[in-house]
Formats: C-alpha cells, sequence, structure tokens
C-alpha cells in the first residue's frame, strides 16, 4: 500500500506580495478619509489629489478665505506693516539716545551736608586724678623712740635690814607682758593680683553675653548690605564694616577699663580691710602689754606693802631706807609708763597714718570713677554723632538711587517704545475646526494564512503516513498468524 506524497509548499512570496499592496490600498484610504473639505463662517479648505508616476498620491490644501474674513486679514497685515515702519522711524531716536551711553546722576549733589565720620575716638586719660599711694608705712618711724621697758631696778638706798624678810620684788616685767606677743611692724601690702583677677573675672563676666550679639551684628549689617547691593571688597562696603567693628572695639574698650576700676576697687576694699585687722591686732596688743604692766606694777605694789609691813618692826633702824627705797622704786614705775604711754602714742599716730592713706586712695578710686563716667558720655555723644550721620548717608544714598532709576528709565524710554510697537498686535490665520482622523486598518495578511495552511497540509501528510505505517502492520501480523496455523 502506497503512504502518499507530501503536499505542495505554499507560495510565501505571493502571500507576502498580495499582503504589501492590501496594506498599501488601506493606506491610501486612510489617507483619503483624513483628507475631508470643511466649510466654516470663515471661510473654507479643500484637498485635491494629483497620482504620481511612481503610484504615489501628491496632496494639495487650498484655503479660501470668506470677503470679510480676507479683508481683515489684509487689514492686519497693512497694521504690521504700519508698525514695523513706526519701529523702523524711531530707531534713529534710541541711535541719538544711547550715542554717548547713559549718565548717572553726580552722587556728590546727593551727599552735600551729609557730615563726616567722626573717627577720632581719644582714649581715656584721667588727668588730674592721683594714683593709688601703696607706699609702706614704716612703724618705727611712729615707735623708734621708744626704749623699752626698764627691767633692772635699782635704788640709791642701802641694804634693808635682813630680819625683815619677805616676797621679792619681782623686777621682771616679762612675765607680765609676755603674754601680749610683740608689735608686727610688717603692715599688708596692695596686691597687684588680686586685682589683675578681679580686672580679668569683670571683664570676661561683661563681654560674655556681648560676643554673640556683637557677631549678629556684624551678620546683619553684612546682609543689609549686599540687599543694598554693597558687596565685600566696595569702599561704602569696607566704611560700614569698619565702622561697626571699631563701635565694637570702643565698646570692648569701655568694658576693659570698667574691669580695671572694678578691680581695683576690690583690691583696695582687700587692702583696707587687711589694714583695720593689723590696726586692730596691734590696738590689742598694746592693750594686752599695758594690762601685763598694770599686773607688773600692781603685784610689785602688793609686794612693797607686803615689805612695809615687814619693815614697820624695823622702822627705826630702816625707815630711811625704805623711804628712799619706795621713791626709787617710785621713779621706776613712772619711767616705765612714760615709757608705755610712748609706745601707745607711736602705735596710735601710726594707725592715724594708715586710715589717712586709705582715706586718700578712696578719694582717688572716686576721682578715677568719675574721670572714667565723664569719659563714656562723651564717647557715646560721639558714637550717637555718628549713628546721626549714618541715618543722613542712608537718605542720602535712598535718594541718588531713586534718581539714579529714574534717569535709567527715561534712558531707555525711547528704546522700550520701539519694542513696544513691534510686539503690538500680529496676524493669525483663522482656524479650521478639528476632526478625529480615521484610523489605520491593515489589509488581509496573506502571509499568515499561507504559513497556517503549509502548517496544516504537513500535519495530514504525517497523519496518512501513520495510518499507512499501522495498517501494513497489521497485515504483516495476520500473515504470520495464518503461516503458523497451517
Amino acid at each position: 500500500m502506497s503512504k502518499g506524497s507530501a503536499p505542495p509548499a505554499p507560495d510565501y512570496v505571493g502571500a507576502a506580495k498580495a499582503t504589501a499592496e492590501g496594506n498599501l490600498q488601506n493606506l491610501n484610504q486612510q489617507t483619503a478619509a483624513n483628507r475631508p473639505d470643511q466649510y466654516t463662517p470663515w471661510g473654507s479648505s479643500t484637498w485635491t489629489s494629483t497620482p504620481g508616476a511612481d503610484g504615489t498620491t501628491s496632496w494639495t490644501n487650498n484655503i479660501v478665505l470668506t470677503p470679510e474674513e480676507q479683508q481683515a486679514l489684509n487689514s492686519q497685515q497693512k497694521i504690521q506693516q504700519n508698525q514695523s515702519q513706526l519701529a523702523q522711524a524711531m530707531q534713529g531716536q534710541v541711535a541719538s539716545q544711547m550715542a554717548n551711553g547713559f549718565t548717572a546722576p553726580s552722587m556728590s549733589s546727593y551727599m552735600n551736608g551729609v557730615p563726616s565720620i567722626n573717627s577720632n575716638f581719644q582714649g581715656f586719660s584721667p588727668s588730674g586724678v592721683g594714683s593709688v599711694d601703696q607706699s609702706h608705712i614704716n612703724a618705727n618711724g611712729y615707735t623708734g623712740q621708744y626704749q623699752g621697758i626698764n627691767q633692772s631696778f635699782n635704788s640709791s638706798a642701802g641694804p634693808l635690814q635682813t630680819s625683815a624678810a619677805g616676797a621679792q620684788v619681782n623686777t621682771d616685767p616679762n612675765a607680765f607682758t609676755s603674754g601680749a606677743g610683740s608689735v608686727n611692724l610688717n603692715a599688708p601690702q596692695f596686691d597687684q593680683a588680686t586685682a589683675d583677677a578681679g580686672t580679668q573675672a569683670a571683664y570676661k563676666a561683661s563681654t560674655g553675653l556681648l560676643t554673640d550679639q556683637w557677631a549678629q551684628d556684624t551678620k546683619n549689617l553684612d546682609s543689609q548690605l549686599r540687599i543694598q547691593g554693597l558687596t565685600p571688597g566696595t569702599e561704602a562696603y569696607n566704611n560700614a564694616m569698619q565702622n561697626t567693628l571699631r563701635v565694637q572695639g570702643q565698646q570692648k574698650d569701655q568694658l576693659a577699663n570698667q574691669a580695671v576700676l572694678t578691680g581695683n576697687q576690690l583690691a583696695n576694699t582687700n587692702y583696707a580691710s587687711a589694714l583695720a585687722g593689723y590696726s586692730a591686732r596691734n590696738a590689742a596688743q598694746g592693750q594686752a602689754f599695758n594690762q601685763g604692766l598694770s599686773s607688773f606694777g600692781a603685784a610689785n605694789t602688793a609686794i612693797g606693802q607686803q615689805f612695809g609691813q615687814n619693815l614697820s618692826n624695823a622702822q627705826l633702824n630702816n625707815s630711811a631706807s625704805a623711804q628712799q627705797q619706795g621713791q626709787d622704786l617710785n621713779a621706776f614705775n613712772a619711767n616705765n609708763m612714760a615709757a608705755t604711754q610712748s609706745l601707745q602714742n607711736g602705735l596710735s599716730q601710726y594707725a592715724s597714718a594708715l586710715q589717712g592713706q586709705s582715706a586718700y586712695n578712696s578719694a582717688a578710686g572716686q576721682a578715677y570713677s568719675q574721670a572714667l563716667g565723664s569719659y563714656g558720655v562723651n564717647q557715646q555723644a560721639q558714637l550717637n554723632s555718628n549713628a546721626a550721620q549714618q541715618q543722613s548717608y542712608a537718605q542720602a544714598m535712598q535718594q541718588y538711587q531713586t534718581a539714579y532709576q529714574d534717569a535709567y528709565q527715561n534712558y531707555l524710554q525711547p528704546l522700550n517704545s520701539m519694542n513696544a510697537v513691534l510686539t503690538g498686535q500680529q496676524v493669525n490665520m483663522p482656524q479650521m475646526p478639528g476632526f478625529t482622523a480615521a484610523g489605520y486598518t491593515p489589509g488581509t495578511d496573506y502571509s499568515s494564512a499561507a504559513s497556517s495552511l503549509g502548517q496544516y497540509n504537513s500535519g495530514v501528510a504525517a497523519q496518512n503516513a501513520a495510518n499507512s505505517s499501522s495498517t501494513m502492520g497489521t497485515i504483516g501480523s495476520l500473515a504470520m498468524a495464518a503461516a503458523v496455523a497451517y
């Protein structure tokens, strides 16, 4: 039995050509559909086609306006032509205006009467104010005549009767005055380190809150100057910035001077307190010393009284000697009391000298404060004058900027007028109403059809071959079975 032959191959080239011809025909139909003739109240839009030798089609769009629209278009074109001619005529005015360039107003005419910045800030000079007296007052100048207590008692009287023995006269006053201690001759000194430390602390405290404010003022001034068009490096910018920095420097100088005054006042207070303590201690020592001498005299007086009682029994023999002894002892005590009084007087004069020195220093400090206050008032007046100058300068600059802008506007007026004429009414074409364009539709796809047909025929041929092979196998099996049976 025959297996059959394969089907013939489809004509793929012919199918592709047929598909291309169909697509081209549909494209031409779509183009023709998108070329409608339109008729509106403003005019018409029509299309004409001309076939070409190569098979293509040329299209021409003809737009015809209504008589009214055509007349309006002609008028607009005439207006535009007139504007162009007018602008051309104005070019001469523009060229004449700009031939010599822009001449800015004279700034000097606006700055007349504006005072200059007073930068002659004088340093602080406290003329007529005495300096602090830091000299050391030597106590020896007031107590140098003090010769000390006479501790060696000698009497011109003869020896007393020894049978009238009693307590011995105390001839050593140190036993009574040693507890008073010695006079402190080392007066306290003015401590410059305390004044310096006080000055540094006062200056740090007074500038601690102003440092950030000074930085912010400088930054604000920079922003303000930049807004005014003044940049770093220009004279106006540098002058304004230097004035601000100068004012801040003057404020720092004032704070520094005030800090020096505060430090000196603190040191003077400590110095006066130390002097007061020093005087009080010496006064207490003198009082203790006098009390010791009084006790010394009282003890000797008691001994003398007891001794007199003991001598009463030997009065006949020793009365003259006892009387002389008493006179000598009284003279001895009187001398010692006079020496003690001289020491007390010297210490009192020494304390008065220290008090006078302290009063003088306080008066000098007060005079210094007054001079510094007057200096601050003068400096503030100068700062106020400079602030008024800055205000006058700013007003003059504002007037100058206004005049500058007016002059520049007048300078550009011919050019702006010419541009206004050129950018006037323009000619516009009337718009035709829109429409929905036809979409593209491809032609019949012969290539895909031919491919599908070829696949189908191949499948049929394969199935026929399979059926033929199965039939032959069945016949062979039956033949073998028959042969076995026989």
